[in-house]
């Protein structure tokens, strides 16, 4: 018969039920952790102060649309006009 002091760590099973822990990467999980948190900070920024690139386009757009209307209807002052 032959006894070992300490068992290897080949000759050890895992018990079935306990589950093992799982590895991670912790250069890889700061990275992850920053990019979701730029992100946060970035969508709250968005909601309080930004507006998309499709409305700043459409208020332009309507700006520019009202400023040719009230072009289009101007009235010429009294002094360029020929009845006195």
């Amino acid at each position: 018969m032959s006894f070992r002091s300490t068992p290897s760590a080949r000759s050890r099973r895992p018990q079935a039920g306990i589950p093992m822990a799982e590895i991670v990467n912790l250069r890889q999980a700061r990275k992850q952790k920053a990019r979701t948190d730029k992100e946060r900070i970035a969508a709250e920024n968005r909601a309080i102060h930004g507006r998309s690139k499709a409305e700043r386009q459409l208020e332009n757009l309507r700006d520019r649309k009202a400023s040719a209307f009230l072009d289009g209807h101007r009235r010429l002052p009294d002094d360029e006009s020929d009845g006195q």
